[in-house]
């Protein structure tokens, strides 16, 4: 095979489509699809699955096969395709990695005084056993049970509010359920995104498109008085407001994740939810014979995959802990501010591939926040040693956007001195206002002088004021020119080249 690695990031505006192709030396083609999610209205959910076929057949043809599907996190813009390429029969599929994120509706399991809390089944597993409707359908009744519960406090907290936007407020009821049966799919949809559209419009965040946005605008002095009982009546309103957001998009994510599960179940994809020891990088080899990742390091030459994230202790602490949006900021070893994420991206899957001496790091919403274990420690020396391959592709977490942690850990292990080619993969909206961040432009700024192959490849054109000083370190366009476009990266003989790159700066 003269291609050894194809690397295709498809557009999807503010979502995120991953495709690795690797050549083994028996032959056959090793394929990891890592999502498939689309954040942009006019675009149909089978957007990327109507674009393998072509990416399969440029690499190695015959019969498809995906060995292996990586939902990284539990956010629908990164798996709300997922499901129809799993459905499709034109290929094989190996196998399914999905979020480990944990049920935060159910109870927590008792246990002795001192012992270490044990994780109940992720929610993936739950979805997948024989009580999967009845899991999803009280997982969402408890979801809108507490938006009602929200909404009721933030009107009480703040009746002048109330009154004001009393003329606009149409939100719809929680349907009801007819004869045993659960909701129709498209009326929780309906009801969970008006809950979210009525939060946002009440917090004022007119462009939060994603997860990464704040999830309030409260300052750290205000979010003390809301913990200590003394908050005034629109800081308390704001932070219930801020709570009912983030359950709101917990509830329409849950439902793309029963669709990518479903799917799953109906073709007999085995379903798996990784996850790390703390600070313990757990690595996984390619095996010809039974056709998947198996834990082991793999030799020099051939496949690997070295899992870096996300933690068990991560894991355990979203399972404690009430499911609120965080709000202090918190400082963190450089001059880089670190924002509020949300759980569902701290608990993103972070992968190294290597093959053929190439290094490729899959992100998703990488939160990297359990790299540390406390803010202000170092980093996890294990994990970063991961990290200096050197790294010859990078997918940019969280599309660009404000993830301070991700940008800190690439200048902990040194990227800025690492030696030849590395291109970083950029995935977000056209014109998106926010992206690419000041935290993103402040890492480029940082390893710029020194780091001479770094070049950005975006599937969609930033705006002028968000990608100032980037255009130097920009791949050159190779194929068609526009606004928008897929990225193709090859390594052949020994050498990466850009077979596609629509945008220029």
């Amino acid at each position: 095979m003269a291609t050894s690695i194809q690397v295709d990031m498809f557009e999807v505006q503010l979502g995120a489509a991953l495709l690795l192709q690797f050549g083994t030396s028996g032959g056959k083609p090793v394929r990891v699809l890592a999502d498939a999610g689309i954040k942009a209205s006019g675009y149909p959910e089978d957007h990327v699955r109507k674009k393998l076929p072509g990416a399969f057949k440029d690499f190695a043809p015959g019969k498809a096969r995906i060995d292996l599907i990586i939902g990284t996190h539990y956010d629908e813009d990164h798996l709300s395709g997922l499901a129809p390429i799993i459905a499709d029969p034109a290929w094989a599929i190996g196998e399914a990695w999905l979020p480990p994120v944990l049920n935060d509706e159910a109870p927590a399991a008792p246990r002795r005084r001192g012992a270490r809390p044990v994780a109940p089944a992720t929610l993936a597993q739950q979805l997948a056993g024989e009580n999967a409707a009845g899991i999803l359908s009280d997982y969402l009744k408890r979801k809108a049970d507490l938006c009602e519960m929200l909404l009721q406090l933030e009107d009480a907290a703040a009746p002048a509010r109330r009154a004001r936007r009393g003329a606009t407020r149409s939100l719809p009821t929680y349907p009801a359920a007819r004869r045993g049966a659960a909701p129709a799919a498209a009326q929780l949809d309906t009801y969970f995104r008006a809950q979210l559209t009525d939060a946002r419009a009440a917090l004022h965040e007119v462009d939060a498109t994603h997860a990464d946005e704040p999830a309030q605008q409260v300052p750290v002095s205000a979010a003390g008085a809301v913990r200590r009982g003394r908050a005034n009546a629109p800081v308390l309103a704001a932070t219930y407001t801020a709570i009912r957001k983030a359950e709101a998009a917990k509830a329409i994510n849950a439902m793309a994740l029963a669709e990518v599960v479903n799917a799953c179940v109906k073709r007999g994809v085995p379903i798996r939810c990784e996850m790390i020891p703390d600070g313990v990088p757990v690595a996984y080899k390619w095996s010809a014979a039974s056709k998947r990742f198996v834990k082991g390091k793999a030799a020099a030459k051939d496949l690997g995959l070295v899992l870096l994230g996300p933690s068990q202790g991560l894991a355990n602490k979203h399972a404690e802990l009430l499911p609120v949006a965080q709000y202090a900021r918190r400082g963190l070893r450089g001059a880089i501010a670190v924002k509020s994420i949300t759980p569902s991206n701290q608990l993103s899957y972070v992968a190294r591939f290597t093959h053929a001496g190439q290094h490729l790091l899959v992100t998703g919403d990488a939160g990297c926040v359990d790299w540390s274990t406390a803010p202000r420690k170092p980093y996890h020396k294990a994990l970063l040693n991961e990290l200096k391959g050197p790294l010859h592709v990078v997918q940019v977490a969280h599309h660009g956007g404000n993830n301070a942690h991700f940008y800190n850990v690439l200048l902990a292990a040194d990227y800025a001195a690492q030696q030849g080619d590395s291109y970083l993969l950029l995935s977000h909206a056209t014109n998106d206002k926010t992206r690419p961040s000041t935290e993103f432009r402040a890492f480029v700024e940082e390893v710029k002088h020194a780091r001479t192959g770094m070049r950005l490849l975006f599937t969609s054109k930033p705006k002028a004021a968000n990608a100032k000083g980037l255009k130097p370190y920009t791949a050159p366009t190779k194929g068609a020119k526009g606004t928008v476009g897929d990225v193709r990266l090859v390594h052949a003989a020994g050498t990466w080249s850009v077979a596609r790159h629509a945008v220029q700066l």
